[in-house]
């Protein structure tokens, strides 16, 4: 293991600040993480941002990182009720899967760290009402239960967010039979 931190591009550039069109591609358990609040369960919301990409065959994509709870202070209850609604989250049976392939309007904001500049998703909102454009995406949708699906259903997702994943302390559920003790 080096410890020398890599400084590069990471492979990508950030998406453009602005407000643009986009899909959720992808919804992603993250399982237990640490917090400054202690271990939480995180989920990561991706979304495809619609005629942009860094190529014609490779869109930008984004991802945001949510507690994932539904309390009246979260964050994650909150971007959900700006972009769909409380009313749908209050559903007893609401499950975060609802949400992907959906289109919202996200506003992306650029943070500098580490003499590189980070793309974030400072809000998401619902599609202005009469806006009658088709929101065709490029990536593969995904929904990932860290709990029951295997690691290898993130492949082509970012690098950062399978490694979050792997590096969880939940893991997929396994038989008792291939515990190793």
């Amino acid at each position: 293991m080096s410890l020398i931190p890599d400084r590069g591009s990471g492979g990508s550039q950030p998406a453009p600040e602005g407000t643009h069109m986009c899909i959720c591609i992808g919804v992603i358990d993250l399982g237990t993480q640490p917090s400054q609040w202690g271990p939480r369960r995180q989920v990561a919301i991706s979304f495809e941002l619609i005629d942009l990409g860094l190529s014609e065959s490779r869109p930008f994509v984004i991802s945001r990182v949510f507690t994932n709870s539904l309390h009246e202070k979260s964050s994650l209850r909150a971007i959900l009720e700006s972009w769909i609604g409380s009313q749908a989250i209050a559903r007893e049976d609401f499950s975060l899967a609802e949400i992907v392939g959906k289109p919202a309007m996200i506003t992306v904001i650029h943070r500098h760290r580490l003499n590189r500049t980070f793309s974030e998703i400072a809000t998401v909102s619902a599609v202005p009402q009469g806006v009658t454009r088709s929101f065709t995406h490029r990536s593969r949708l995904i929904t990932f239960d860290i709990d029951t699906d295997s690691i290898d259903k993130l492949e082509g997702m970012p690098r950062w967010l399978i490694e979050r994943a792997t590096g969880t302390t939940t893991t997929p559920s396994a038989p008792l039979e291939d515990l190793p003790f």
